[in-house]
């Protein structure tokens, strides 16, 4: 599965893209990418999401009612960016949530230079990713809540995790 790749990380979301950190990136994105809509549908509906997807990458999705949260929508006076941005976010928090950390034989550490002090993301900056990530997946939870007789095909449920803000540090 591949919905977001590497190539979508740019602008407000720009990370570092060199050999090695796009291996790292590609694999944050498939592991992130499967918790958090595990997380957000549970695993029936996220299996017939799955199926739905297309088999070119990037993998998007080709009925609705998949269609309709993948990318903007309204609900409830409030606008959704879709699923793929909040995976994008998602899986921005957690890169800059182990970035300023490296794993050394003596163990983990936090990244620093000889020359310079290497600055990476504020906590802020990462709650505040993460919390705007929160909010799509509460907008989309809430969508699909409203239409459970399009998502519940198929014997599966709609057995997704609620999930809640984080104070900024």
């Amino acid at each position: 599965m591949a919905i977001i790749q590497a190539s979508d990380f740019v602008g407000v979301i720009n990370v570092s893209k060199n050999k090695h950190e796009t291996s790292d990136l590609d694999l944050f994105i498939s592991t992130y990418e499967k918790k958090y809509m595990i997380d957000l549908f549970g695993f029936g509906i996220y299996e017939n999401f799955i199926a739905d997807l297309t088999v070119s990458t990037p993998q998007t999705p080709q009925t609705s009612p998949f269609t309709d949260i993948f990318t903007d929508f309204e609900i409830e006076h409030d606008h959704s960016y879709g699923l793929k941005y909040m995976l994008e976010q998602f899986v921005y928090f957690e890169w800059l949530n182990v970035q300023w950390l490296k794993k050394t034989a003596s163990g983990v550490v936090a990244v620093d230079s000889e020359n310079s002090t290497v600055r990476g993301a504020t906590r802020t900056q990462i709650s505040t990713k993460y919390n705007d990530a929160v909010k799509q997946y509460k907008l989309i939870q809430c969508y699909i809540n409203d239409n459970l007789d399009l998502f519940e095909t198929g014997g599966k449920e709609f057995t997704g995790v609620e999930k809640n803000y984080i104070a900024l540090i």
